[in-house]
């Protein structure tokens, strides 16, 4: 009745309506009556969700989603002609598989009793190359099977790099721990029952989300399918969302987005609509308002219908109606031949003979290398018009090189995770490389060298001694999972950039990072650690020194922490119109401001 009054406006605080979201609740009242007047023309339960299925290579992933959709055989809940689990079309990519299979809703399911559940069932790739990619599809949107060998060590399987991987993107979500190759000769019942008991009391309890059971499947023989497969459908009728009540108009419009991709692809025509196109969809269907627009949006974006890069100023008139193509978009840098990507830098001259029409019109090349950029899979180099790095396709450092990085240094940083995900670094070298010219890079390492300006030290060079640089590496720490960055700087005309990559890292963990690092400053004999805060007060504490308790050296805050020195000298204030004044790249935003990087008389702040 409430979308039928002239109203302009109405406070429901304390007055909840049943079947309207938290989310559309919780906005202006303009957009509940644009929901409320949608709604009126019909509702349906929302019955589509994803299953994301991770794990190493060869673990059995691909084979126990097969044998759930054709060996899956009268489980309690068939209630229509035993099509529980239906075989659906399989749609595959270098880096994920996309499989799609309906089952009928428990009488206790409630909106979903006796209803067609859908789930897409995402299987990843468990080759190397491919985790940074999978790192974007992670999210709380999804319930997640986390898939190991039993015939193998744990470590071989990496349970616990799957575990954090999905709390680091996905924290609390819904996880299925799931045991293969039962069959194996290695696995009697003492065995799998030592190691499942083993495993369980490592992780059950500890990580949220995690169920309590453990299942022990073979994919060969059958055993244990029937159980995972009751299982994984019971947690699924029971995921947040599912089942809500979702106007027939946001339903219309997910049907006529999956009819104009199915289209695009029979035709090879690129699966994007600009927004404008997007909203004329939206029209056709009933959708009233932009307000309601991004809400469609936001959901279909949820069940993995479409792509939409809500609140990128870049790629928000973008969307993409196809997410399997985003995935062939993504795995054809990462797969591409090195006669085009040499050590992991793109040209983007050779992009004609990577993305090829119709699939990549030329035309909309400029818009794909944006999508990559936004993900920071590539990312342009500082002052190299025309190239891009390629973090994950970078070697790895040579024994010698790494010998060599740190056999000294005048200052530095430690950061020691508990759990480093997987494509941070990567996306930390694309971050720097966009701010700073990098003069090496390594898939677990750069450097830098900081030539002083010729008004600081002309003619000043590495053999005079003139040179600053900047040491960047991540190795192994104590643990499997555990992980270390080093940031070691050398000279004084290195500080500024110290501090630059200091403060990109600092903000890269801030967002990535679940658990944030332990962070020591080195000593440059490297037998000691400085906490940051005791630093801190030497650097408000003038004169000040502190001594190392390995080498009995003095440091001054100079000598340890030349970075946080910075920070108490006299800002350069310009005014904005200055034509001394470059402005470049925006590399931050905070609450009150934005940073950027800029040119000002010559120096670059």
């Amino acid at each position: 009745a409430l979308c039928r009054l002239p109203l302009q406006n109405c406070t429901l605080y304390g007055n909840p309506i049943a079947n309207v979201p938290a989310d559309v609740l919780a906005q202006p009242f303009s957009s509940v009556l644009a929901y409320l007047r949608n709604a009126l023309q019909g509702s349906l339960p929302q019955n589509r969700v994803r299953c994301i299925v991770v794990g190493q290579e060869n673990v059995g992933k691909t084979t126990l989603i097969h044998a759930l959709l054709k060996g899956s055989k009268k489980l309690k809940s068939a209630a229509k002609e035993g099509d529980v689990w239906k075989p659906g079309t399989i749609v595959s990519t270098d880096g994920i598989d996309v499989h799609e299979y309906q089952f009928i809703g428990d009488e206790d399911a409630g909106n979903l009793a006796g209803e067609q559940v859908s789930v897409s069932m995402w299987d990843f790739s468990g080759q190397e190359v491919y985790y940074q990619a999978h790192q974007f599809f992670l999210s709380q949107s999804a319930l997640y099977v986390v898939v190991w060998n039993l015939s193998l060590e744990e470590e071989f399987s990496r349970i616990s790099f799957w575990m954090q991987s999905i709390q680091a993107r996905a924290p609390g979500s819904t996880i299925l721990l799931v045991a293969t190759h039962a069959d194996h000769p290695r696995c009697t019942p003492e065995y799998v029952e030592e190691v499942v008991q083993r495993v369980k009391s490592k992780y059950v309890g500890h990580v949220k989300g995690l169920a309590s059971e453990i299942f022990v499947i073979s994919s060969t023989t059958g055993q244990g399918i029937d159980r995972f497969g009751f299982c994984l459908q019971y947690s699924l009728q029971r995921f947040a969302g599912l089942g809500e009540m979702v106007p027939n108009v946001f339903l219309c419009l997910e049907s006529a987005l999956s009819r104009e991709g199915h289209r695009r692809r029979e035709q090879a025509e690129t699966p994007l609509l600009d927004w404008a196109e997007f909203a004329m969809l939206c029209r056709c269907c009933g959708l009233e308002g932009e307000t309601e627009n991004i809400r469609a949006a936001r959901l279909l974006h949820q069940l993995g219908t479409l792509i939409h890069f809500h609140g990128d100023h870049a790629l928000a008139d973008m969307v993409v109606i196809d997410p399997e193509w985003l995935i062939a978009l993504m795995t054809t840098i990462m797969s591409s031949k090195k006669t085009f990507i040499k050590r992991a830098v793109l040209a983007h001259a050779d992009l004609v003979h990577i993305w090829r029409p119709p699939q990549f019109p030329l035309s909309h090349h400029a818009k794909l290398l944006a999508i990559l950029e936004r993900y920071e899979m590539v990312c342009r180099m500082a002052n190299k018009a025309g190239l891009s790095l390629v973090p994950s396709l970078l070697p790895a450092t040579p024994r010698s090189e790494l010998e060599t990085q740190v056999t000294r240094w005048d200052y530095g940083r430690c950061y020691c995770f508990s759990f480093l995900p997987h494509g941070m670094f990567a996306r930390y070298q694309a971050r720097v490389s966009r701010s700073c010219s990098v003069d090496t890079f390594w898939k677990d390492s750069f450097v830098i060298y900081a030539i002083p300006d010729e008004e600081d030290g002309a003619g000043a060079g590495p053999a005079a001694g003139g040179e600053g640089r900047i040491v960047v590496t991540c190795r192994p720490a104590d643990g499997f999972s555990a992980s270390k960055i080093l940031i070691l700087g050398q000279g004084q005309q290195a500080h500024g950039t110290y501090q630059l990559i200091a403060d990109i890292l600092d903000a890269l963990i801030d967002g990535w990072c679940p658990t944030p690092p332990r962070v020591g400053v080195l000593c440059p004999c490297g037998k000691h650690e400085f906490s940051v805060a005791s630093c801190e007060r030497l650097v408000l504490d003038e004169g000040s020194t502190r001594r190392c308790p390995s080498c009995d050296a003095q440091h001054t805050a100079r000598t340890l922490v030349p970075d946080m020195c910075l920070l108490l000298e006299s800002p350069i204030c310009v005014d904005s119109d200055s034509t001394d004044l470059s402005v470049g790249e925006k590399i931050g935003e905070g609450g009150f401001s934005e940073v950027f990087l800029a040119k000002c008389g010559g120096r670059t702040m």
